[in-house]
């Protein structure tokens, strides 16, 4: 009886983040974008199926993932083991990231970076950022200094980074920052704090600022690392091509 009435709720809270869209792209639909009764009938086959798929995700990560979140954070903090806690926040951040959802779509629609390398780096980052949140609350640093050093990183850094890595950085900051991360991130600082005692309000939150600022940080790294090298590359190719004609050739200019 529980289960359903969990089912039930999801199953609204579905609706009402989907029914909105589906409305809009029927309007347009039959009027100033016409669609073809195949593509109209996938379309809504698969709304359908994002509606099943939604009700279920939710229901599994709130029944499963946040508890089981919160009661690793305590154990992870209880052990008082500063190593324990930065492997441990590394790997979790790391493996969440890895099953987001949302950042698997994203790589494979990013055709300038292999989708391996954007998944991992991003995940890399999360895992960095995680580790940083709980250090910054269990030695009790304030989180708007973290976050105006980080931002200013980050618009620094968007000065030289080619346009096509930036445009995939910022979009990515909200992808990273999906269902998975809020599920289980939140809920693993939130029983972290409870473990050492702090405030749930100023200590707990931000977690989600913090990663979601991640990926505009590594990508745009990784970027940067990209037109380096391929500038290195240009480099060293041309007296590459100057010697290997011969000393009598005559260059004209």
């Amino acid at each position: 009886m529980k289960l359903r009435q969990i089912l039930s709720e999801k199953w609204k809270e579905a609706l009402q983040a989907v029914l909105p869209i589906i409305t809009i792209v029927l309007a347009l639909s039959f009027t100033i974008a016409p669609l073809s009764p195949s593509v109209l009938l996938c379309f809504l086959m698969g709304t359908v199926l994002i509606l099943v798929g939604m009700m279920f995700f939710t229901t599994g990560a709130e029944t499963a993932m946040t508890p089981m979140g919160e009661r690793i954070g305590t154990a992870m903090t209880k052990t008082k083991k500063l190593g324990v806690v930065i492997t441990l926040s590394f790997l979790l951040g790391f493996i969440i990231t890895v099953s987001e959802p949302d950042l698997q779509v994203l790589a494979s629609q990013v055709p300038s970076v292999p989708n391996l390398i954007l998944i991992l780096s991003v995940a890399c980052g999360v895992g960095v950022f995680l580790v940083v949140s709980l250090l910054r609350m269990l030695f009790s640093i304030a989180l708007p200094p973290l976050l105006v050093g980080c931002y200013a990183v980050v618009f620094l850094l968007a000065f030289f980074v080619p346009p096509e890595f930036l445009a995939v950085a910022f979009d990515s900051g909200g992808i990273a920052s999906g269902p998975m991360t809020a599920a289980f991130l939140l809920p693993l600082a939130q029983g972290a704090c409870t473990a050492v005692g702090g405030n749930m309000v100023t200590d707990a939150f931000g977690v989600v600022a913090m990663v979601a600022m991640t990926p505009l940080i590594t990508i745009q790294v990784m970027g940067l690392a990209a037109k380096l090298m391929q500038r290195r590359k240009t480099e060293t190719a041309a007296p590459a091509a100057f010697a290997d004609m011969d000393e009598n050739a005559i260059i004209e200019l």
